[in-house]
């Protein structure tokens, strides 16, 4: 059986279960399958679900699912979701992975004190920079 484009569905070794039937967590298969899945549902620019670290003001995101969304650079349009583990207390820079970190705006502000908010869900939504450079290459926050 083949899907769309071409690619083959490749079938699960053996019987190993995709989730740990002690547990209700997903097995290695399982996580391997999902993330195959993902790959495929996703062309384009999916918002990338993301485990966040870093600092109160530099925050770090970490895509979940497949590790090379954001891992060679940054494309307008581009989003990554995460849920924020602290209150901002002064400007707010985002970086995915091991890129440069880049200023966080919301609307057309720079992100500052309070606008990210501990266990809140955000949106980093990535936006070139215009012609002149004003505003600059940065993360909008929504």
């Amino acid at each position: 059986m083949t899907v769309p484009f071409g690619r083959e569905i490749i079938p699960p070794p053996g019987r190993e279960p995709f989730v740990n039937p002690e547990t209700g967590q997903l097995t290695i298969a399982g996580l391997q399958h999902m993330q195959q899945m993902w790959s495929w549902l996703v062309a384009g620019y999916p918002i990338i679900p993301c485990n966040v670290g870093g600092t109160l003001n530099a925050i770090v995101l970490t895509p979940i699912f497949r590790p090379e969304h954001g891992g060679s650079g940054y494309a307008h349009g581009l989003t990554f979701f995460w849920v924020a583990t602290a209150t901002s207390d002064a400007t707010v820079t985002i970086a995915v992975r091991t890129l440069a970190a880049v200023p966080a705006y919301v609307d057309a502000v720079a992100a500052g004190a309070g606008d990210v908010t501990v266990d809140r869900p955000y949106l980093a939504i990535y936006a070139d920079a215009v012609a002149d450079g004003n505003p600059p290459a940065r993360f909008v926050l929504k």
